[in-house]
């Protein structure tokens, strides 16, 4: 694996102090749990392409504490954090603002390299495949984009799916795919007195 480069490395003793200040918590008594995006909102990414991480939810966004892996990364004065990777690979981050309890792990998979490092390159090189950067429900529309590197800008794609092509071309570089839906149909047959149905629902502890 590589690894990312950002503007502060690491953690020294300022940030181990501000955190005994500020009395982070580990998830009893804290007010919720806090969700990272990832802007652009795509992966996988190429090497060297800056991403911009936001951390959302309760708590106060000041500061922010940053995690790669179990490693502490930064101790943050704001809840975005700028990365770019240089290495193939992949690494996971989670956050915590102040007086929430840690978010869950949101992967960055980076798996394509420079095409300039590669003697040859290929299209292939050049292009890559992604999916929205975010948790896929039951019911979703996502869309597919296969993006150049250095933001090139790319036409006329074909999608496949097991060697069967979805759709034709495109005149753009994305394609939505239809929604996955596993859960059965309920049907109700109500007999007799009148009956009153609700229905509660929750919003996804995924989405920010």
């Amino acid at each position: 694996m590589g690894t990312w480069g950002h503007g502060d490395r690491g953690h020294g003793v300022g940030d181990m102090a501000a955190m005994g200040r500020w009395g982070w918590r580990s998830g009893d008594g804290a007010v919720g749990t806090n969700i990272v995006t990832l802007d652009p909102p795509w992966m996988p990414v190429f090497v060297w392409e800056r991403v911009t991480l936001t951390c959302h939810g309760p708590g106060a966004p000041v500061p922010t504490r940053w995690f790669e892996g179990d490693r502490l990364l930064k101790l943050a004065e704001s809840d975005r954090l700028q990365v770019s990777r240089t290495r193939r690979g992949s690494s996971s981050y989670r956050c915590q603002r102040h007086g929430a309890a840690t978010s869950r792990v949101h992967w960055c998979i980076l798996v394509q390299r420079d095409p300039r490092a590669h003697p040859r390159p290929s299209l292939a090189d050049w292009l890559v495949l992604q999916v929205p950067a975010q948790a896929l429900l039951e019911g979703d529309t996502p869309w597919l984009r296969c993006q150049g590197w250095g933001d090139a800008k790319v036409t006329r794609v074909r999608f496949y799916r097991e060697q069967e092509e979805l759709g034709g071309p495109t005149r753009e570089n994305d394609s939505l795919l239809a929604g996955w839906q596993v859960s059965a149909p309920v049907a109700v047959t109500p007999e007799g007195a009148p009956l009153t149905l609700s229905c509660l629902s929750r919003l996804s502890p995924l989405r920010p």
